[in-house]
């Protein structure tokens, strides 16, 4: 972003996620993306209110970041993200270490089977997406089965999450 470093910069008491689109997926990407909206949104206006107001492209840019389907869009990806994305690299990842829980490359379609019948479960509106229960559960039978998977997401999701809350934005 042109001046968005500076921009962010200046107000040190914001925290505005790194962004490197060149290395990072659709999913990450969309995370820095969700939490950093409002922060592109008003860098953007500010720089069309002083800067070159007939810039075609910043116009567009803050039309689209600041629609509710850009945000429904990559609150949908955050929720992708955290509930799919992190479990299944773990478990891919982690799969020739999990040999004495009988976890096996082939088991990962077992993951691939619990995926098809959450996405039934959505198509068919018995449930919401936006259900965090629902959505963060969606592995807990691995979660039984393999207390190593459930160490990483009670990790990444309860106490990193408290560990991050109490950094200081500065």
């Amino acid at each position: 972003w042109w001046s968005l470093s500076v921009w962010v910069q200046q107000a040190p008491s914001w925290f505005a996620l790194v962004q490197d689109l060149a290395s990072c997926g659709v999913t990450e990407g969309s995370c820095a993306a969700y939490w950093n909206g409002p922060y592109y949104c008003e860098c953007l206006f500010e720089r069309l209110c002083h800067d070159d107001a007939d810039n075609i492209l910043r116009m567009n840019m803050w039309t689209i970041f600041a629609s509710k389907e850009n945000v429904a869009m990559y609150r949908v990806m955050v929720i992708v993200h955290l509930a799919i994305t992190i479990p299944v690299r773990w478990l891919a990842a982690e799969t020739h270490n999990l040999g004495h829980h009988r976890w096996l490359p082939r088991s990962m379609g077992r993951v691939v089977d619990v995926l098809e019948a959450a996405c039934a479960k959505i198509v068919d509106g018995n449930v919401d997406i936006l259900d965090e229960k629902f959505m963060m559960n969606l592995f807990s039978v691995f979660r039984l089965e393999m207390v190593e998977f459930d160490e990483f997401l009670t990790f990444k999701f309860e106490k990193q999450k408290r560990k991050d809350a109490g950094k200081s934005s500065e």
